[in-house]
């Protein structure tokens, strides 16, 4: 899988979730425990521009949601966890762009491209 030529498009969410999860499947047997109970989240909670678009993180780890996801959807949990792992890297990305931080952005530009140059 490439990135499209146009860096205005993107991947779409569920093939970037599916590379991820090929990548965990490659170095470990990953199957659920306890599929009664709740996963509790403590992480912080998705941005408000993912809320518009998928159930809060605690809402989507439990057990009667991972059933249907499962059972519906043909995703797992580890579907599941990677779609939030995703959510929470764009959120970042999103607040890193922020106009508050383009100092650091510029540096951090700065450092990529010297970089690139070595």
């Amino acid at each position: 899988m490439k990135w499209p030529k146009d860096e205005s498009k993107t991947i779409p969410f569920r093939d970037l979730a599916r590379c991820v999860r090929n990548a965990f499947l490659q170095g470990a047997n990953w199957e659920r425990i306890n599929k009664s109970k709740n996963i509790k989240w403590t992480g912080p909670p998705q941005g408000k521009y993912s809320a518009v678009v998928s159930l809060a993180f605690g809402v989507s780890l439990r057990a009667k949601t991972l059933r249907v996801d499962e059972e519906d959807q043909g995703r797992d949990f580890l579907d599941r966890i990677i779609g939030i792992a995703i959510q929470l890297g764009v959120e970042q990305g999103r607040r890193i762009h922020n106009e508050k931080n383009k100092s650091w952005v510029n540096m951090m530009k700065m450092l990529v491209k010297n970089i690139e140059r070595w």
